[in-house]
């Protein structure tokens, strides 16, 4: 209980004395292990005492802001709030401010011009070396605009935002790969692209009544993090979660489909008993480049789209609206929840 009011005080500080003490924690103020925290009460961290964190805390947890349009830091096990990380929207609280040029141009449509100062952060995703996490990066994408950001981990501050083409509306997840050379970014709300990519794929899509039709997006990310656009795959589908695979499934990633009734209205998201999960090999996009199986727009004429149609692709049965998806250790299973139902069921790859 009293550690419960302990806590429950923490978020009630003021700002400044927030501010004040993850400011001392990052930078390392105040006495060294070893020795006897002052007395000061003004100069410890909230709400535990000086350094207390440090010591017993093994873990941070990176929390996705949602509408706040950042990143929340936490410790493990006290839940010690120990930082904001301002991506998508401006934080003066933490120098984080469109007065500053480079904040300004990270946050600046390439495309429009338009400073955007609003965001929605979901799915945040860690980078890998051989499959374990390595400290260097936390990538996160934007629901409200199609675009995903590097935080570098050693300074707790977005690096880099990369705008990604073609796409009107946000996405819903994107996922690092085991050594964080490719980004897939799964882009879940219905797009009504360039007439150029609708004849392209062939397929009935309307501005008006639908349906409509959406894309998975590849980002390469060299050895330094910084994010290129490398390729877009369109089909007829809105994709949901996503995960690049490891071990047996290492060449191939998983997203979910729950609107493959290509429906406009959440009622028609229900007519089927079952929608899709789908698998994707990685090679096989490549070779579509390779071999010219493409087209490129005027917004973006160095990032290949590729349709569907052209790679390999394998779409499982699933029940009802699939939204999360993991992969096992091995890299044998995907595991997938429901976003509609309370089913989890697990595929054997």
């Amino acid at each position: 209980m009293r550690r419960n009011k302990i806590i429950r005080s923490a978020v009630l500080c003021s700002a400044a004395v927030l501010i004040a003490a993850v400011f001392l924690v990052l930078i390392g103020c105040g006495p060294s292990k070893g020795q006897a925290a002052s007395v000061n009460p003004y100069q410890r961290a909230y709400p535990m005492p000086h350094q207390y964190w440090q010591k017993n805390d093994e873990f941070y947890v990176f929390a996705s802001g949602g509408q706040q349009g950042g990143l929340y830091v936490y410790t493990i096990p006290t839940m010690k709030l120990l930082a904001e990380i301002p991506v998508f929207e401006p934080g003066a609280r933490w120098g984080w401010d469109t007065t500053n040029p480079v904040v300004r141009k990270l946050l600046t449509n390439p495309w429009t011009g338009e400073v955007v100062t609003r965001g929605d952060t979901h799915h945040p995703s860690i980078s890998r070396t051989n499959g374990v996490y390595d400290g260097r990066w936390i990538f996160i994408n934007d629901k409200m605009y199609a675009r995903v950001a590097r935080i570098d981990l050693t300074t707790f501050r977005t690096k880099q935002i990369i705008w990604i083409p073609n796409v009107k509306g946000g996405m819903h997840g994107a996922h690092i790969s085991p050594n964080s050379d490719l980004i897939v970014a799964n882009i879940e709300l219905e797009q009504y692209p360039d007439k150029k990519i609708i004849d392209y794929l062939g397929v009935d899509v309307d501005l008006i009544k639908g349906p409509y039709v959406s894309t998975v997006s590849g980002i390469d990310v060299d050895k330094d993090g910084n994010m290129k656009n490398a390729w877009q795959i369109w089909g007829p589908w809105q994709y949901d979660m996503v995960r690049i695979g490891w071990g047996a499934m290492d060449g191939w990633f998983v997203n979910t489909a729950y609107n493959t009734e290509r429906s406009v209205n959440v009622v028609g998201m229900f007519q089927r008993p079952e929608d899709y999960i789908f698998f994707w090999n990685i090679e096989s996009i490549k070779k579509a480049i390779e071999d010219k199986k493409y087209i490129t727009t005027e917004q973006a004429p160095d990032v290949p789209v590729i349709a569907w149609r052209d790679v390999e692709v394998y779409a499982v049965p699933c029940p009802l609206n699939p939204h999360g998806v993991d992969v096992s250790p091995t890299g044998r299973y995907a595991v997938v929840g429901g976003k509609a139902t309370t089913i989890v069921r697990t595929f054997d790859f």
